[in-house]
């Protein structure tokens, strides 16, 4: 376990709370930032810097540091200590390393005699009780959750976004914190290229593009694209049917030709309405408890239809070839909130 091996390794940096910081080896020189998830406040930025080798020199002696060989070396580089931090516990936190420099550039568990600039930033959401402690690891790996969760954390809660953490990263990762039970969040955070390579649960080719990425500091736009490809491009699980229930509901069951509004169920493509095709594919009533689910699976159904499409609803929904007009009129907020979810779907 990784926190066992680099206490064993740096008891004698004294530090009461340390993670590492990690791209292809640990960074050394990284600026760390950390901020509240959703409001973006600031908790702490750049100081200190993950440990580069000068910094462990100055703090365990050169004889010391020369007397570890080259894996050694690497427990012991890109680890950053705070001091204590204005945190919450139960609150969530963004944790960003930008820049500093690689020691392991090349993989192959040995400390790099020159080590490789890195030019952008890493990031992991963390707890702020697992802020205060020992033994977490910001990585690609991290990044990946990241990556796949960002857009959607307004939909949750604290407890329900660790809920979310927890059923991605059974996609990712194997039993690597076997201190707990089963797999969850906290086996993304415990994870480390330095010794659990073997617990992913993906082609782990797709982790080094993404590393690839991060360090060269390409656009918000691939770093999506490639965790994506890790995550199979999916969104989370529930996803759809939270933005359904929070949102894309009241759009459906408002009456139809609502003024300056519009709406297409009510009196339309409910059962029994002048829309209804006596089927399966009806809308089902909020009334009924399981509404959500369903109304999401017939979208889905639709837009997943080859002779169907995301345009063939979005055409329905302008007016065209439709007998009942425009129920959702192009220009409005809600037409391009339902066509960013028709695209989820």
């Amino acid at each position: 376990m990784i926190i066992k091996r680099i206490l064993a390794l740096v008891a004698a940096l004294a530090l009461a709370a340390c993670e590492q910081v990690q791209m292809f080896g640990p960074i050394g020189g990284g600026t760390i930032t950390i901020t509240e998830l959703r409001t973006g406040n600031e908790v702490a930025t750049g100081n200190p810097l993950t440990f580069d080798a000068d910094a462990v020199i100055a703090t365990v002696g050169q004889e010391k540091f020369d007397g570890y060989n080259g894996f050694q070396k690497l427990t012991v580089l890109g680890i950053n200590q705070f001091g204590d931090l204005p945190v919450d516990d139960n609150t969530w936190y963004l944790y960003q390393a930008s820049g500093g420099f690689d020691y392991d550039a090349d993989a192959n568990n040995a400390s790099d005699d020159i080590p490789t600039q890195v030019f952008g930033s890493v990031h992991a959401i963390v707890r702020g009780d697992r802020l205060k402690e020992s033994g977490y690891v910001v990585s690609p790996l991290t990044e990946a959750v990241y990556q796949h969760v960002k857009d959607h954390v307004s939909l949750y809660n604290d407890d329900e976004l660790g809920q979310l953490l927890d059923q991605v990263a059974a996609e990712l990762v194997g039993d690597v914190f076997s201190q707990d039970e089963g797999v969850n969040y906290l086996d993304v955070l415990k994870w480390s290229r330095l010794f659990h390579m073997q617990q992913l649960q993906f082609d782990g080719n797709n982790l080094d593009s993404l590393a690839q990425s991060l360090a060269a500091n390409d656009s918000a736009a691939t770093l999506q694209d490639k965790a994506n490809t890790i995550f199979g491009a999916s969104v989370p699980d529930g996803v759809p049917e939270k933005i359904y229930e929070d949102s894309i509901s009241d759009i459906i069951t408002r009456p139809v030709n609502t003024p300056n509004e519009g709406g297409c169920g009510v009196g339309c493509h409910y059962p029994g309405g002048s829309g209804s095709l006596g089927s399966s594919n009806d809308l089902v009533p909020p009334t009924d408890p399981d509404y959500v689910a369903l109304n999401t699976d017939n979208f889905r159904a639709l837009v997943n239809n080859p002779s169907k499409g995301v345009s063939h609803v979005l055409n329905k929904v302008q007016g065209i070839g439709h007998g009942g007009g425009a129920p959702i009129p192009l220009s409005s907020s809600e037409y391009s909130a339902f066509e960013d979810w028709l695209n989820l779907l």
